[in-house]
Order: structure tokens, then C-alpha cells, then sequence
């Protein structure tokens, strides 16, 4: 469920019109276009995300699909162009000192203005499935360090791809912070913003601990995976997930790879036994940046 971390709302928004044209035209990510440049499905996956910059050689292969439109295309790639630029000449800016870390929600202009000044050292996620096989809730406790001195709020987002409308997620906190505000997109994405109980520091003798869960209103059965797109602050991951009768799968795989597709089918080894309590759980150490990790199987 987790989304992978997109760069800007600009490559947000451009990414969400290029899946919508490639969706429109009945294209699976790894039948894109290729021309000159080969693109891999992991890649379009992440452009789709907002969280890699598309080149202009793979905009020119979504406005070439059936039924785009490149008016929007090329508005949308011009203005994620035009943020790079200004995070870029902000960055270069010498002299001024770095904006310190937001306390509460009038000091926020975006998720980045948040997830800068910490770093998630390890990630737990425990998913509970209903009859219908859709995905009840997920519980998940996130242990964060600081980057920056006074650090009180930490960002995360969700989305349930199986039904995408407003109102399918909540978001509310267990421990470690309270929700300063949750944002829903169209499609039923929620960003939470939360405001930590206590100030972070990087000499914090532990990481802080957020627990928090999401609740999935829906009866739409879930897509047979559950994937975590690992960033550069991700460190461990601990991924369980539990099925009610009558949809529970036959055999768990686990995948860490590269490229989502390779994750429909299980390697040798890569079966999740289930535990006494009827779980599936497994543990992912020291994540490699823009991986797929998580659970497939066949309902």
C-alpha cells in the first residue's frame, strides 16, 4: 500500500495524467514505447509515482499512445521541469541558512518541507485482510532519527489502488504523535501529516517510535501483492499479513527486486511459511533505494 515518495507535486501530477494515458490506452508498464531508449517497467512504475524525473524521449512515448493528451502532457511536464529548477536554485543558494525543520502545520508548503529533516530507520507493517480478501487495516511503527535539530512532524501516504475513491482511507495515531492533518486526493490517496510528542535531535541516544494505523473502507478485494518501495532513508522493513476464511492464499511468496514484475513469480526459497498464530511475516534488512519489497501470492 505504501506509495513510493514522489519528488514534487509536480512530478506528482504528471505522473498521475502519465498512468491515466497508459491505463486509457490498455499499456502495460513494460509495453511503453521503447524508440531509441529502453525504459523498464520498474522505471515507468517510479515515473508514474512522481518518484524518478521522466526523460523527454519517454514524454514523447506516452503523448505517441492512443487517446493522450498532449496539451496536458507537455503543460504538466513543464511545470515539473520549472520545480526542479527552483528546488535546484535553492539548493544553490549560498549564505542562507538552511530552513529549520516544521513545528506544526502553518509551517508546512509541502511533504518535503517534512521528510527532510528526518530519517526512517526501520518500518513495520501489519496487515489484516477481511473475508472478501480486501485489506482491513494496516498497522504500522515507524522508528524515525533525526537529521535536523527540533524535529516534530513526520509525513507518510497510502493508497488502495483496488478502489480509488475519496473516503476508501482514514488515517489515525496509536503512539509518538498525534494527526496534525490528512490530506485525500481524487482517487482516494491520503497524505497524513503528523505532530510528533516530543522534539528530535540527531543525538537522541534511540530512534523515536510513531505507531499509527489505516483503515481500508472497502469491500473490494486487495491486488495479490503487498509492495514497499524502498528510498534512501529506509533501513529495515518487518512485513506481516494475516487472511480471514475465505480468502486466504494458498502459498505467500516474498519478493526483494528491482522490477515489480519480477515479483509474480516465486523464486526457490521464497516461500512464507505461516506462523502458529496464522500469520505471514518476514523481514527485510538493509533495503537497497527504489527496490520493490513485500508479499505475492494467488488468492
Amino acid at each position: 500500500m505504501p506509495p513510493a515518495q514522489a519528488l514534487s507535486d509536480a512530478h506528482t501530477r504528471l505522473g498521475r495524467s502519465l498512468r491515466a494515458t497508459r491505463t486509457r490506452a490498455g499499456i502495460s508498464t513494460r509495453q511503453v514505447p521503447k524508440g531509441q531508449v529502453y525504459f523498464s517497467s520498474g522505471h515507468i512504475s517510479l515515473v508514474e509515482a512522481g518518484a524518478t524525473t521522466p526523460s523527454p524521449e519517454l514524454i514523447e512515448s506516452y503523448v505517441a499512445m492512443p487517446g493522450s493528451v498532449s496539451v496536458e502532457i507537455y503543460a504538466l511536464y513543464e511545470q515539473m521541469v520549472a520545480a526542479s529548477r527552483n528546488a535546484a536554485r535553492r539548493r544553490r543558494q549560498g549564505g542562507e541558512p538552511a530552513a529549520g525543520p516544521p513545528r506544526d502545520m502553518t509551517e508546512v508548503g509541502g511533504r518535503q518541507d517534512v521528510q527532510r529533516h528526518y530519517h526512517v530507520a526501520s518500518t513495520r507493517a501489519h496487515y489484516e485482510f477481511g473475508p472478501t480478501g480486501a485489506i482491513r487495516d494496516v498497522v504500522c511503527e515507524i522508528a524515525l532519527t533525526a537529521n535536523s535539530p527540533g524535529v516534530r512532524m513526520y509525513y507518510t501516504g497510502f493508497n488502495y489502488p483496488a478502489d480509488q475513491r475519496p473516503g476508501v482511507l482514514s488515517v489515525e495515531a496509536l503512539s509518538g504523535a498525534v494527526v496534525a492533518a490528512a490530506q485525500a486526493s481524487p482517487s482516494g490517496a491520503i497524505g497524513a501529516y503528523f505532530r510528533l510528542d516530543r522534539e528530535l535531535a540527531p543525538e537522541d541516544p534511540a530512534p523515536h517510535t510513531v505507531a499509527f494505523r489505516v483503515e481500508v473502507h472497502s469491500e473490494v478485494p486487495a491486488a495479490p501483492r503487498l509492495r514497499y518501495l524502498a528510498t534512501g532513508g529506509s533501513e529495515q522493513l518487518l512485513l506481516s499479513a494475516g487472511f480471514a476464511a475465505p480468502a486466504v492464499p494458498g502459498s505467500v511468496w516474498w519478493f526483494a527486486v528491482p522490477d515489480i514484475v519480477d515479483a509474480e513469480h516465486p523464486a526457490p526459497g521464497q516461500l512464507v511459511p505461516r506462523g502458529e498464530d496464522g500469520r505471514f511475516e518476514r523481514r527485510f534488512e538493509r533495503l537497497v533505494p527504489s527496490w520493490c519489497y513485500g508479499f505475492a501470492w494467488a488468492w
